[in-house]
């Protein structure tokens, strides 16, 4: 089919193929952060934008996903045309993006992908924070990811649709509302809250602006266009300014045990998270890697020889030491090892010992600033370390067959943790 001349569609954004990406593929690039990710999505999507004359190089339609590229190509990715869609969607989708003249800043935000994200499960909670208006609280469901734009099901894709029933935020005038409201639909998102996909809970989400337009390449005829997708330095400001967000989180468990009396008071105690839970995975390298580990284990050997004679002279007291620590992980409130990141003050809300079951229960709090990725799962492990596991800890089968089939059958297999408060303030303590 004839596709209309690029200066008569609406461009989202525009890149110049770099010398270093040149004899690959036009999906492949589509693709690549620094190109059109947050425009393009899934592979899918980006094979469906391809085909359906979305994707422009050198201001022609290229319908083939499979074309090799050249280092002086220009790529380009249009807003679809409103016979595309359906249901009357191009009329709510302009009125969404600022009106049909085109000033507005365009994503794919259609009835069916806004409908999707509704029934996803999450839900925003607080659409903006007064200490960053780019920030907010979403609420994640279990099941779904939350960091991640290579799926339409992730957090990070689902909260800028979820973001066009919010009104703008309170204070502002007319003109800082609508350019930040085209930001917030045509930007990206970046989770703090990393919380993994088994866990339900709240997140903290700061909304990040489009990529800039290179200056030396044309914006397609719209000036507005421009100028909204590269961005004012006193809207950005915000985002990240003043040495970043501090986030803590407020965790509830259900654990099995009923927990010392030391536990219900208003203080609480202190709990070790492990460091080594730290994501020593994530590290990219793999000789560099490799040689660093390397180092590190011939320095832990050292000083284990270093450690090996005092062990042996006081063994008596190494022993006291040694019952002592597994105190300290169990939830001793005089823990002195370890960042305030590395801790966690647990609370014990309520403990219920239900007439019908000989299996005590307690309702934990639990408040930490760890945000190494994985809480979840550093929390199980440090609580089933404890004496304590969570009600349907993978790890405690046992303790979780103890419990009565009607209680069995309200779980139903989830695990009984999540987070629900989130403190955010700033990182230089303001």
């Amino acid at each position: 089919p004839a596709y209309p001349p690029i200066k008569d569609r609406q461009v989202l954004s525009q890149r110049q193929v770099p010398t270093e990406h040149e004899g690959r593929r036009l999906r492949w690039y589509c693709r690549r952060p620094e190109a059109f990710a947050d425009l393009v999505g899934s592979r899918k999507n980006c094979e469906t934008m391809i085909k359906s004359g979305r994707v422009y190089v050198n201001a022609e339609a290229a319908t083939d996903s499979s074309r090799i590229l050249m280092g002086v190509d220009v790529v380009s990715v249009v807003a679809p045309l409103p016979s595309d869609d359906v249901s009357n969607a191009a009329t709510r989708t302009r009125a969404s993006n600022g009106g049909s003249g085109g000033g507005g800043v365009g994503r794919e935000d259609t009835t069916a992908a806004t409908a999707k994200a509704a029934r996803s499960g999450a839900r925003v909670v607080r659409p903006s924070l007064r200490l960053d208006p780019d920030a907010l609280v979403a609420y994640k469901p279990v099941g779904m990811r939350s960091s991640g734009t290579f799926s339409d099901g992730t957090l990070e894709s689902v909260v800028p649709h979820l973001l066009l029933s919010h009104s703008s935020v309170s204070g502002e005038d007319d003109v800082e509302a609508t350019v930040r409201r085209q930001r917030r639909s045509a930007g990206r998102c970046e989770v703090l809250t990393k919380l993994e996909t088994g866990c339900a809970g709240l997140c903290a989400v700061r909304m990040l602006p489009p990529p800039p337009l290179p200056p030396s390449l044309p914006s397609g005829g719209s000036p507005t266009l421009a100028s909204a997708l590269t961005g004012d330095d006193s809207n950005t400001a915000g985002a990240g300014g003043g040495g970043g967000l501090r986030v803590t989180y407020t965790f509830t468990a259900l654990v099995h045990g009923r927990v010392p009396d030391e536990w219900m008071s208003e203080g609480g105690v202190t709990l070790q998270l492990p460091a080594e839970g730290a994501r020593r995975w994530k590290r990219k390298g793999g000789r560099k890697r490799k040689c660093e580990e390397e180092d590190e284990n011939d320095e832990d050997k050292e000083d284990e020889k270093d450690r090996a004679a005092p062990k042996e002279d006081e063994k008596d007291g190494n022993a006291g030491g040694a019952e002592g620590s597994d105190g300290d992980a169990a939830g001793d409130s005089s823990t002195e090892s370890g960042a305030p990141e590395n801790t966690a003050l647990v609370r014990c809300e309520q403990r219920t010992s239900p007439s019908f079951s000989s299996a005590p229960l307690s309702t934990l709090a639990v408040t930490t600033l760890a945000h190494d990725g994985r809480l979840c799962n550093v929390l199980c492990y440090a609580l089933r370390k404890g004496g304590y596991p969570i009600v349907n800890d993978r790890f405690c089968r046992g303790e979780y067959a103890s419990l009565p089939r009607a209680m069995r059958n309200v779980i139903k297999g989830k695990l009984c943790v999540g987070c629900y408060g989130v403190s955010v303030s700033r990182g230089d303590g303001k």
